[in-house]
């Protein structure tokens, strides 16, 4: 856990960039699921990343290409390493965020492409997340 470094987080995930030397991981973001009941609604899904793949296959992916849209890998992380995270990453972190750990419960996270640091040149870099939120019906007609 300690090849990773606190980059981010919202209120439902943890962002974590790889700083160690495999170099099959650099440029690599670790995302992970926090425990926070109020904003996910009182569940705690074992694996959260299904809707958030799919959501990024079936609607995001035909809008954008693949050119725009990087694939992601679910990963299976163990309790000594969400242990040892939390541990980690918690003076990087805001004070008003240190209320809700990395989720001892979700043995998975998202391996994805560090889009805020892709290599090759002196342009500036625009990146965005397009977020899966209320309202998404994967099988919709629509």
């Amino acid at each position: 856990a300690e090849e990773w470094a606190y980059i981010a987080e919202g209120a439902l995930n943890v962002a974590l960039k790889y700083c160690g030397k495999d170099d099959g991981l650099k440029g690599f973001v670790l995302r992970l699921r926090k425990n926070n009941p109020k904003v996910s609604g009182g569940k705690r899904m074992l694996d959260p990343w299904d809707e958030t793949t799919e959501f990024t296959e079936k609607m995001i992916l035909p809008l954008l290409g693949r050119r725009f849209v990087h694939p992601t890998t679910k990963v299976q992380v163990g309790p000594k390493f969400i242990a040892a995270v939390n541990s980690n990453i918690t003076e990087s972190r805001p004070m008003a965020r240190r209320k809700h750990l990395v989720d001892d419960k979700v043995f998975f996270g998202l391996l994805m492409v560090d889009s805020t640091s892709i290599p090759g040149g002196n342009s500036p870099i625009v990146c965005f997340e397009i977020k899966t939120k209320c309202g998404f019906i994967p099988t919709s007609e629509w």
